[in-house]
């Protein structure tokens, strides 16, 4: 998943820096991490669907993840292009789909 800062011009502020407390202006927030995904490492692959794109012809492949070393409830959706790194994972997915066997 991939998150892309959009926002309407209208909400935009100029920006007005504090001159009387200048420790106000440091930030103190944490940096969020985007790449945390490439650290995760697929443990199985749980489940597969297929969605309608924005244009009716277009279909958007995903499996379910679980990932290793989180809980469970951290599984989540992801694009087969996004799964690139882990094509084995897909390969034994749908090899126990051929074979009727499961985990869930």
């Amino acid at each position: 998943m991939k998150i892309y800062p959009v926002i309407h011009v209208s909400n935009l502020k100029p920006y007005h820096q504090d001159t009387e407390d200048l420790q106000r202006n440091i930030v103190t927030r944490p940096i969020i991490d985007l790449s945390q995904k490439e650290d995760k490492d697929v443990e199985e692959i749980l489940a597969e669907r297929v969605r309608r794109g924005r244009r009716p012809t277009r279909r958007i492949h995903e499996y379910l993840v679980k990932w290793k070393n989180l809980p469970v409830e951290e599984t989540s959706w992801e694009r087969v292009e996004d799964l690139e790194a882990w094509k084995q994972k897909i390969k034994d997915f749908k090899l126990r789909q051929l074979t009727g066997t499961s985990t869930i």
